[in-house]
């Protein structure tokens, strides 16, 4: 034990804290042996039986084997399957994917499952690692002998595609989706009754390994200004209202119907508890709203408050984006989630004068169209220039993890005001409603087109050397005397789904209406080369 020499006297002024070896200790000459780990657990344990002990944080994770006599257990999965899993985020190469990423989209998923049998608590480690695009304004920070070269390669590839002046949008459209998933992550682990907790990786940016922009703070641990404090509390605090429910979107033939929940932690239990919701349209209108009995809420548990019920029935005329509110009364304790409500029915509108959808290759026959000067809404299949859609932002760092073959994108930058999403609320930045259409599309790669051309959703592509593409989802350009609309993803088989129903009206309405005249021309010979259907780049393994 020489290699901790001085430790006794190093830990003797702690109080109430938990102890283990670095993380994945195998790869530490000195902490390599696991029979040497057990025996410094023991000494550790022997000085002093206040603390918590184990022998490494993620030990030997390629066992997935618990180290008997440890104390707790840090880990990122308990057993192989994805019923293992304690934490919603993986790369690819260490699938099976966690939920934020694998969907769909539900404030529902917990870890019970993954602990059950487990004989002491279990954290869950290094969870998060959702990438943001870099923010070229804290180049400005790195003075003296610091200087941010990769910021300024990352600044310069950018500036190559002729996107520089969407760096801007790309950071804060990529930071509300890394909040987002967040949000998820760590509402999970509060949702798992019994869950020891878990470790985040990381709240700030990580500088290394290919560079990892995973922090809501920045390497100087200043605020990337992605979301307030207050914010953050309402998901990540000793004491955090929770909704449970089975999905995001709805119709509005449905009832709302939710559990509420109370993870707390607090010093001490909070008698007679009354919590209060509300269900309100972003204008302010309440849509419905209640409160429960008083209850106790013990601390250092999970406790189940009720049930929440509220027709929709009355939201039938438009697409609607609610926000369901949670409160316990009298205190700072809140939380919120937003909803989609869809009209049940609808009828897609019909196509008028020299109008087409298509679906499948840009044939002969949509280009002749074209050339007479009509309107083609076409859903292309997935091709040689195109990226396969996801929805969770890009794990970490690409070239970390590219062996695994992921789509390494972060996200959606969309125009709101634009009419072509008129039928469609949307925000500028990937939120829920967005997950079924995602996941069922391919992004067009645009590196060459006229550069006037900028999709209306267009999908934030990493950093890397040989990436940082112009990615379209949707886009238009005009074809000699015609018009042209493209989407990505194969909305007229996804029609079961409202959201991509709703969409799709949205995208129909507005080809078939006279402000649909794009201003940017192409080649039919250069769609018919973007076009190209062959499998599409970096695709997933299935």
């Amino acid at each position: 034990m020489t290699e901790f020499r001085g430790w006794r006297a190093s830990f003797a002024h702690l109080d109430g804290l938990a102890f283990c070896a670095p993380n994945r200790p195998s790869t530490a000459p000195c902490l390599g042996d696991p029979a040497a780990r057990a025996a410094l657990v023991q000494e550790f344990r022997q000085f002093d039986a206040r603390r918590l002990y184990a022998q490494a944080s993620n030990y030997d994770f390629w066992k997935l084997k618990f180290a008997d006599g440890d104390d707790y257990w840090t880990t990122f999965r308990t057993r192989a399957g994805v019923e293992g899993n304690v934490r919603g985020s993986y790369a690819h190469v260490d699938a099976p994917l966690g939920h934020v990423q694998s969907g769909p989209p539900a404030p529902l998923a917990d870890y019970s499952r993954a602990i059950a049998g487990v004989p002491v608590p279990v954290i869950g480690h290094e969870i998060g690692q959702y990438q943001v695009y870099p923010n070229f304004a804290e180049i400005r920070k790195y003075t003296g002998v610091l200087r941010a070269w990769n910021f300024e390669v990352f600044r310069d590839r950018l500036r190559a595609r002729g996107m520089l002046d969407q760096a801007g949008d790309f950071f804060r459209a990529s930071g509300a989706l890394a909040v987002l998933n967040y949000r998820e992550e760590i509402e999970a682990a509060l949702r798992t009754r019994g869950f020891g907790g878990f470790q985040l990786l990381d709240l700030q940016d990580f500088p290394g390994q290919g560079t990892a922009l995973v922090g809501i703070l920045d390497a100087f641990m200043d605020s990337k200004g992605l979301i307030e404090p207050a914010a953050w509390r309402e998901f990540c605090s000793a004491t955090v209202p929770l909704v449970v429910m089975p999905k995001y979107v709805w119709t509005a033939d449905e009832t709302l119907g939710a559990e509420v929940k109370v993870a707390h932690y607090g010093p001490a239990a909070l008698p007679g508890a009354v919590l209060v919701w509300a269900l309100t349209e972003d204008n302010g209108h309440a849509v419905a709203s209640g409160q429960f009995a008083p209850q106790d809420i013990p601390t250092g548990d999970l406790t189940n408050l009720g049930r929440l019920t509220a027709s929709l029935a009355g939201l039938s005329a438009t697409p609607r984006v609610l926000s369901l509110t949670v409160e316990l009364r009298g205190t700072k304790f809140r939380n919120h989630y937003r909803l989609w409500v869809y009209p049940a029915k609808m009828e897609l509108p019909a196509a008028q004068g020299q109008f087409s959808l298509r679906q499948g290759p840009l044939n002969d026959a949509t280009l002749q169209l074209l050339a007479r000067g009509g309107r083609v809404l076409l859903f292309p299949e997935a091709g040689a220039h195109s990226v396969p859609g996801f929805f969770a932002s890009d794990f970490w760092c690409y070239p970390m993890f590219r062996r695994g073959k992921p789509p390494g994108t972060l996200g959606l930058l969309c125009d709101p005001r634009h009419p072509a999403l008129a039928q469609f609320p949307t925000a500028a930045h990937s939120d829920y409603q967005w997950w079924t259409i995602l996941t069922n599309s391919a992004a067009v790669i645009l590196d060459d087109a006229p550069t006037g051309l900028r999709p209306i959703v267009q999908v934030i592509d990493n950093f890397d050397t040989d990436r940082n593409h112009k990615l379209g989802l949707v886009f238009e350009a005009r074809v000699g005397q015609g018009s042209l609309l493209v989407c990505g993803s194969d909305l007229p088989t996804l029609t079961g789904h409202p959201e991509a129903r709703q969409l799709l009206a949205s995208l129909l309405a507005y080809a078939n209406s006279d402000r649909f005249k794009p201003t940017t021309e192409v080649s039919a010979a250069w769609l018919q080369q973007i076009l190209e259907k062959t499998p599409p780049r970096n695709a997933p393994p299935l």
